[in-house]
């Protein structure tokens, strides 16, 4: 049903666009600079108007149709897929905690083995500076002690999660406001639609800090 209304319609776009044509080369060239140029600008405006009406007059029953048509596949294909729509977040949902999982465990090993290591450093480091205490190397003990401590990189020996071909994964960082009060000025939005409601209202008597309230005239025109 759709189609056959786009069809309708198609043939007669280009004589529209034709026309439009002519209307944009003499708004190209418009100067209004006194009485008769500023009527001849002004019927230009009514007749655009004019324009306006007939093409939406004549496009409205067939978009109307396609949109119809648009809305009642669109929402027998939503009814088929939103069963899988939550199934996938089910289990992308598990699939990530157990990856999350996984990755907490094998960091939290490698914490382990990383103090382990760090503390058989530190011991090793010592027993050396008191053998050379003991041989009186004196200067060699301080050494040994102010020397920076040398540990091996860990191997953490839990597994990572299985790799399934054309299952991925990527980080996702969010955030959550804990106090708004600490949040830097540069983070904070100008509500612009509050200002704008309020602009509307008072317009030059608007009393908000830190704006610059101007006036434009909007000019209208109305199709016969």
């Amino acid at each position: 049903m759709a189609s056959n209304a786009v069809q309708i319609v198609e043939p007669e776009v280009v004589d529209l666009q034709v026309s439009n044509g002519d209307m944009r080369s003499q708004v190209a060239m418009l100067k209004v600079t006194d009485d008769a140029s500023f009527q001849y600008a002004a019927g230009l405006l009514l007749e655009i108007k004019k324009r306006y009406k007939i093409i939406e007059d004549r496009f409205a029953e067939p978009v109307s149709l396609a949109h119809k048509a648009h809305k009642a596949l669109t929402t027998l294909r939503d009814s088929v897929l939103s069963p899988l729509k939550q199934d996938e977040m089910t289990v992308k949902r598990e699939v990530g905690n157990y990856q999350m999982e996984v990755e907490r465990r094998r960091q939290e090993e490698a914490a382990r083995l990383r103090r382990q290591a760090e503390a058989q450093a530190e011991a090793d480091r010592i027993a050396k500076a008191e053998a050379q205490m003991d041989q009186g190397d004196i200067k060699g003990c301080e050494q040994t002690l102010a020397a920076p401590l040398k540990v091996e990189p860990v191997r953490v020996t839990i597994p990572e999660a299985p790799k399934v071909a054309g299952v991925s994964f990527k980080d996702d960082w969010r955030f959550e406001i804990e106090n708004v009060n600490l949040i830097p000025l540069e983070y904070m939005v100008v509500d612009e639609k509050a200002i704008a409601r309020v602009v509307k209202a008072l317009g030059a008597k608007t009393p908000i800090p830190g704006i610059r309230v101007y006036c434009e005239k909007v000019v209208s025109g109305r199709a016969a």
